[in-house]
């Protein structure tokens, strides 16, 4: 009895111990999570109970100087999972598979994402419709984001000057990236009271702080005239098959670009795809990496980042600069032998018409003649201190201060006694140093705003979601550079440079033109000196001359075929200054009415025939001509002429014929169509080639294979086709002038003409043979 009372016994104080033992254990649990941990897990009920969602800000637009949006936002969501919170792993890969149906994503990858113990986000860009019906799941640790992606309307539309936005909404280059703090505001909060799956307590509360929104850009652009630019631009591209084209357009009293476009150009919707058809098939072989520079290259805005030497274009700069001097006159008389020999140690320099020097001449002359040893000895009188005084004043080799990222200085001599005797010539004509297109440009509109060098923009303003100025970007005046009496004899002087000189394309019915082309050897990659045969085609003009508005340029890279700058870049800056003048509400020039259509001749077909040829046709029609570039020898053929063939004109006006002088290893093929077998085996002698008659004996061409205007080398044979001679009617007046209207129908359009414009200024109408384009080679 006494061993099992004693067993009973020890059994209740077990119990007891063991009962004292469990309490000690709550008690001492209850300790570290009332005391000890409270705090923390406070922090982590909290935590889980009350969230906070991102409310992302609007990104301002970018508008066209009209209001045009050039850059808006679209409504898009971003999906977070935050997996920080007390989610299990089941609960984890449940998660992922309701996500993995919704956005299309390998539901194992997902899972991985998931696995996360911090805020991950899962995709961004989705459907605002996609994106409400995972919101209704309920998915635990699911946040939703609403805010916006984007978007570009005109797609590739002055890409290089707006930029991008990357993937998290930074902008990237471009106006994106130079207003990006603007454009951006400030992101706002929600703070809410929610259960595990994201469904808000009865008894939680809810908090807003509202995004503010960022601030819209207005620009100085014209939508308008930058699309008529790129047109133009795609127009060359076609026509000459050029590496790159670049074209600015700036307002010469505000510094306000309206117009700045480079091809080839991207596009910001998508901007790591190729640019064209050639890159997307070299990246089939390329590193990433090498992918990755072609990206920047892309992007890269070559008017402002690249540098190039600006040719004959620069001789305006020059001028104006012994002008300011005086140390030269327009009228001041200068001698051009075809060469300058007389520096010692130094190439020989050549004018572009050296084999046909162009003697006396005054500096207006050679400004528009592109005389070059004219303007080496203009800038021996004017001197390296002076010379580069100037260059300095107008711009170069320092930042023109324009809006956006990446500007480059360019490159001049650092002091005058660094400038070398031959340099001083080269520098003249615009080699030997490295300007960026903005600087030139920005240079030239000096001379338009009497001599008053601006500071360039491409933001006007900026403003709120309503449309309220917040701020206005003021015109900024940098430095008078030349005084108003000089910048007048410049627009003179470059008003004969179209009216008389290299630009003649650039002459309009409806504004008056004054500009300067350059045609320069590119520079070698590695700066060591010049490819042969690649040019940087270009032409810089104001307009209206006598009180310019704008300012415009265009630069050509390596054109093929054409590669002067007078063909090649000219018509076009013709055709985006009516453009623009048009569009700014600028009025034209008075057109002249006239009722008499007796004098009106059509225009011939003179492509591929001998100069004499030609001549000879004119002349029998009444027509007076000019050459444009290229020197006259019997062999010389026309390579192109103006007015077009097929169009109506009047006697007295200039036909412009431009020449080749036929002098390479092979020879274009003449137009021989109208000669007898003695004048076709006079002048096929003198070229050296082989030629064979079939047909009617002792008729005329009538038929040549290869054909008038293709090459053929010494070793291939020309066939001549003979038969009976038609003789060709002489069309000086047009049975369908009645009544003071025409309707003309040509290759390349068909209008009616009521009125016909008489042509002012006409003296200096006769043959011009030093009429030739600039800087044919014009190595230093």
């Amino acid at each position: 009895m006494k061993k099992n009372s004693k067993i009973n016994n020890n059994r209740i104080i077990f119990l007891l111990i063991l009962f004292f033992a469990l309490t000690l254990i709550v008690v001492a649990r209850l300790v570290i999570l009332q005391i000890i941990d409270r705090k923390d897990l406070t922090k982590r009920a909290i935590e889980q109970i009350n969230r906070s969602e991102e409310i992302v800000s609007d990104r301002g637009f970018i508008l066209d100087k009209n209001g045009k949006r050039l850059a808006i936002n679209t409504a898009s969501s971003t999906i977070y999972f935050n997996g920080s919170q007390d989610i299990d792993s089941e609960s984890r890969s449940l998660i992922a598979k309701e996500l993995s149906k919704s956005l299309n994503i390998d539901e194992l990858e997902l899972f991985k994402t998931l696995s996360s113990k911090k805020r991950v986000k899962i995709i961004q860009w989705v459907d605002t419709n996609l994106a409400m019906e995972i919101r209704e799941k309920n998915l635990a640790g699911v946040e939703i984001v609403d805010g916006f992606r984007r978007v570009y309307p005109y797609e590739t539309l002055a890409s290089h000057l707006i930029g991008f936005t990357n993937i998290d909404g930074v902008g990237q280059y471009g106006v994106e990236a130079s207003y990006n703090s603007k454009l951006t505001g400030s992101p706002g909060r929600i703070f809410k009271s929610s259960d595990r799956n994201n469904r808000q307590l009865p008894t939680g509360k809810s908090q807003v702080f509202d995004a503010n929104d960022g601030l819209s850009t207005v620009l100085t652009i014209d939508q308008g005239i930058q699309k008529y630019a790129e047109d133009q631009t795609k127009n060359i591209i076609n026509e000459f098959q050029a590496d790159r084209v670049h074209v600015i357009v700036e307002e010469v009293e505000t510094g306000h670009i309206l117009a700045m476009s480079s091809y080839p150009s991207f596009d910001p919707n998508g901007p790591t795809k190729a640019v064209s058809d050639l890159q997307a098939a070299s990246w089939l072989t390329k590193s990433d990496q090498e992918i990755q520079n072609d990206w920047y290259a892309n992007w890269r805005n070559p008017v402002i980042s690249n540098i190039y030497e600006p040719g004959s274009t620069f001789k305006i700069i020059t001028a104006a600069a012994a002008l300011e001097e005086n140390t030269t006159s327009p009228e001041k008389q200068y001698y051009c032998t075809g060469y300058i020999r007389d520096i010692k140690n130094a190439p020989v320099l050549k004018c572009v018409s050296y084999k046909d020097p162009h003697g006396n001449i005054t500096l207006r002359e050679a400004l528009a003649k592109s005389c070059n040893p004219s303007f080496v000895y203009v800038n021996r009188d004017l001197g390296r201190d002076n010379f580069l005084k100037y260059v300095k004043a107008f711009g170069f080799g320092e930042k023109t201060g324009i809006d956006l990222p990446g500007e480059a200085l360019g490159l001049i001599p650092a002091s005058g006694d660094k400038i070398s005797e031959l340099g001083l010539a080269t520098m003249s004509y615009g080699h030997g140093l490295a300007v960026t297109p903005i600087q030139l440009i920005n240079a030239v509109a000096a001379i338009g705003n009497d001599g008053l060098l601006m500071e360039p923009r491409v933001v006007k303003e900026l403003v709120n979601s309503s449309g309220q100025v917040i701020k206005a970007t003021e015109i900024s005046e940098k430095r008078q550079v030349i005084s108003k009496e000089t910048a007048d004899k410049m627009l003179s002087m470059m008003a004969d440079v179209v009216e008389n000189g290299t630009a003649t394309r650039a002459k309009s019915s409806s504004y008056s033109i004054g500009g300067k082309t350059g045609t320069a050897n590119k520079v070698l990659e590695d700066g060591t000196g010049y490819y042969e045969d690649q040019y940087v085609a270009s032409f810089v003009g104001l307009a209206p001359i006598e009180d310019p508005k704008i300012a415009v340029l265009v630069i050509v890279d390596n054109p093929k075929n054409e590669y002067y700058g007078s063909i090649v870049a000219t018509p076009a800056g013709k055709n985006i200054i009516e453009y623009s003048l048009e569009n700014l509400g600028i009025g034209k020039t008075i057109r002249k009415e006239s009722s008499d259509f007796s004098d009106l001749v059509k225009m011939p077909d003179l492509s591929n025939k001998l100069i004499g040829d030609a001549g000879s046709t004119l002349s029998s029609m009444g027509l007076k001509y000019s050459i444009g570039y290229g020197n006259i020898t019997d062999e010389s053929i026309v390579v192109s002429q103006k007015p077009k063939a097929g169009e109506f004109i009047e006697k007295d006006e200039i036909v412009e014929l431009d020449l080749d002088e036929n002098s390479g290893s092979k020879k274009i093929v003449p137009n021989l169509y109208g000669k007898d077998e003695k004048q076709v085996s006079e002048l096929l002698e003198k070229y050296g080639l082989e030629f064979t008659f079939e047909g009617l004996e002792g008729g005329v061409v009538v038929d040549q294979e290869p054909k008038a205007g293709e090459k053929i080398s010494q070793d291939q044979n020309l066939t001549l086709i003979l038969g009976e001679k038609i003789e060709e009617t002489e069309n000086v007046f047009d049975k369908r002038l009645k009544d003071g209207l025409l309707e003309i129908e040509n290759d390349e359009n068909k209008k009616t003409i009521k009125s016909v414009e008489i042509k002012e200024n006409k003296e200096n109408t006769e043959n011009n043979d030093d009429q030739t384009e600039e800087n044919q080679v014009e190595n230093p």
